[in-house]
């Protein structure tokens, strides 16, 4: 309702987070799942491409200047979306 018209807003955190602590976490959110993480030796050999940079930077320093803040940390939202998906 505050922002500009045809602006973009990273919704995000200030907590840097990287890919492993991401699967670490959701490891620890569901051990009877027994999921685990494969690092791949020969990746580029496959044919993906390699990334440029090893981390996204997201600034959210313009929604919090109207106000916004994260409320939820990182293990709530991955738990209640996932939940959300559970059909059983």
């Amino acid at each position: 309702f505050y922002g500009q018209k045809q602006e973009a807003y990273n919704i995000a955190t200030e907590v840097e987070t990287s890919i492993l602590e991401l699967a670490q976490t959701l490891i620890s959110l569901y051990p009877e799942k027994k999921l685990k993480v494969v690092f791949a030796k020969d990746v580029f050999q496959k044919g993906y491409i390699k990334s440029r940079s090893s981390r996204a930077n997201f600034s959210i320093e313009k929604i919090k200047k109207l106000g916004w803040k994260p409320k939820i940390d990182i293990r709530t939202g991955f738990s209640r979306m996932i939940e959300s998906y559970d059909t059983n």
